[in-house]
């Protein structure tokens, strides 16, 4: 939407020149054209420097049904920019002593596993407690997404869990299970439901009239937003949200409310500069790296400008918050349609209160002659490095290598006295060795490492570019005696509460589940498969050969290692 930005001209005469640039509201409402329709849903947008408004307008329909059009008062649920408003209500509990963000949440919710560490309050708020998603496991446990979901059913699958998917503290990984703990951990300490405490604690005060926690689904709202998802041929659904679960998301609100809320982070009268702290402050990882999510708000830049920002999106609902500190300018972007880019549309908003002529080019591609020298350096490292390995030693590193939380394979094969790495697209590309069992990724335009360790059973394979962050693969054994037919049977996991059937038809595996169509395994190696929307399927087998079990994986959902026991 950047590119929708106009071109500023200045023209000369006798009289002195004028700034001919177009306002602030000529150029938003330049942006928002495609959806100022009375056929379409659209957005709400505000805009305010210094606590005053500059610009807030809606675009497009809240309610096709009714043909009522939106305005800056119009109500949208915001999804998961409800985090800060959950984050703000730990903060004031903390800051007045009744509890501590080293708290482990056993202490507030006993009930809990207990997953062999500590899990604390801080954990949750900063997305590291490596906790499974709730809202995979729900579909994994049989829910469709018509089906009402209560807090209550979300905790008692979470209580299910006897493992994590990564050590506390030792990982980012954004979970709305942690918030939805958050908001029980409100409700025990404090004695009331979320719901009750920010209205009382920061709306009110706000003066946020038309903001609620939005915990009963029955409850009518006034001049609701309706969400709406695109069909073909340019018509839209209803998407209408069923969920009562709060604290990760349903805080219901407006552009000009979210105005008063970003303008108390330039003047707080809601929370001291303790609890501003706690929300603006990014947590750390235990080996010391400082994340950039702090407390439900995401803190980095914009065009060299610090930025405090979140994106929501839940059913048909997108919202984009963002505040500049240095600026004291603060932008909403709020819509009840899933196929409009608020997070884009806001960014350009920004440009233009910022003053930026040029549209901001994210996404740019690197130059060719970047990428040539790029590629150039690369291979002069691995040349000035390199070392001889005799075919004998690479012979055992060849073989397919899973990471089993996202699924992601590397092939490596020996080809004569070298190892090949299959690329995207299905092209082999040679691997240098620069060390023992070290190896650089020729062709790359960065260093790209491949390193292993480990013996033929337990070998890993680790990829990524040399000195940043490195990926963890797994060798997979092959068994050329596996047939489908051994894998096929009856399995459940106590976890989710569900047994699946595996079956062996027409020459493909599929898994046979009640209410849902059947899952078509697409195969990696033999004992693993892979679906896209269940992940990476991979069967273990016990010391007779028998396969025992299957374990799922799929870190975008937010699950990793879930085990499924043969009947």
């Amino acid at each position: 939407m950047t590119a929708l930005l106009t071109t500023f001209v200045f023209l000369a005469s006798a009289r002195p020149a004028q700034d001919s640039r177009p306002s602030l509201g000529d150029a938003v409402d330049r942006l928002f054209a495609t959806w100022s329709r009375s056929d379409s849903p659209g957005c709400a947008v505000a805009v305010a420097r210094d606590g005053k408004t500059l610009h807030a307008r809606g675009y497009g329909m809240a309610d096709l049904e009714h043909g009522a059009p939106i305005t800056p008062r119009s109500v949208f649920e915001i999804g998961s920019c409800s985090k800060q408003f959950t984050a703000m209500a730990i903060a004031l509990l903390e800051e007045r002593g009744r509890l501590s963000l080293d708290d482990d949440v056993r202490r507030h919710v006993p009930e809990l596993p207990d997953f062999g560490a500590p899990i604390t309050l801080r954990h949750l708020l900063h997305h590291t407690s490596g906790l499974r998603e709730h809202w995979f496991l729900d579909e994994l446990a049989g829910w469709r997404w018509q089906d009402v979901a209560t807090w209550s059913d979300l905790l008692q699958l979470t209580c299910r869990q006897r493992s994590l998917n990564f050590a506390p503290g030792t990982r980012h990984a954004y979970s709305n299970t942690g918030y939805g703990l958050l908001a029980e951990v409100v409700r025990r300490v404090s004695g009331e439901p979320l719901s009750k405490f920010l209205a009382r604690e920061v709306f009110d005060p706000l003066g946020m009239s038309s903001t609620h926690v939005h915990d009963d689904r029955t409850r009518v709202v006034a001049n609701r937003a309706v969400s709406h998802h695109p069909r073909d041929g340019g018509s839209f659904a209803l998407s209408l949200p069923n969920v009562e679960s709060v604290g990760d998301g349903n805080v219901y609100s407006t552009a000009e409310d979210l105005l008063l809320w970003l303008r108390n982070f330039d003047e707080p009268r809601v929370g001291n500069a303790h609890v501003m702290q706690t929300l603006l402050t990014p947590g750390t990882l235990s080996n010391g790296e400082r994340l950039t999510y702090a407390g439900g708000l995401r803190i980095g830049e914009h065009r060299g400008h610090h930025l405090v920002s979140h994106a929501g999106a839940d059913f048909g609902y997108r919202a984009q918050v963002m505040w500049f500190p240095d600026e004291h300018l603060s932008v909403v972007c709020i819509a009840n349609l899933s196929s409009i880019d608020v997070e884009d549309l806001a960014r350009s908003v920004a440009d233009v209160a910022l003053g930026v002529a040029e549209p901001e080019s994210r996404a740019a591609e690197p130059s060719r002659d970047a990428l040539m020298k790029g590629a150039a350096e690369a291979r002069a490292y691995a040349q000035e490095h390199a070392v001889e390995v005799p075919a004998a030693e690479l012979a055992p590193l060849a073989g397919t290598y899973l990471d089993l939380g996202s699924g992601e394979t590397k092939t490596v094969r020996l080809e004569g006295s070298r190892l090949l790495l299959r690329a995207p697209g299905g092209r082999d590309v040679p691997l240098a060795p620069i060390g023992p069992s070290r190896f650089l990724v020729l062709g790359a335009t960065t260093k790209l490492e491949v390193s292993f360790a480990g013996e033929k059973g337990t070998r890993t394979l680790a990829f990524g570019e040399m000195g940043g962050h490195r990926k963890d693969f797994a060798l997979l054994a092959p068994r050329e005696s596996a047939s489908l037919a051994e894998l096929a049977g009856t399995y459940a996991s106590d976890e989710v509460g569900v047994t699946w059937n595996v079956v062996a038809d027409g020459g493909a595996l599929a898994i046979r589940r009640p209410r849902f169509d059947d899952l078509k395994l697409s195969p990696v190696c033999a004992d693993t498969f892979h679906d896209d929307w269940l992940g990476t399927v991979h069967f273990l087998r016990d010391g007779a050969g028998k396969a025992v079990a299957f374990e799922i994986g799929n870190r975008v959902r937010g699950v990793e290692r879930i085990e499924f026991r043969r009947r």
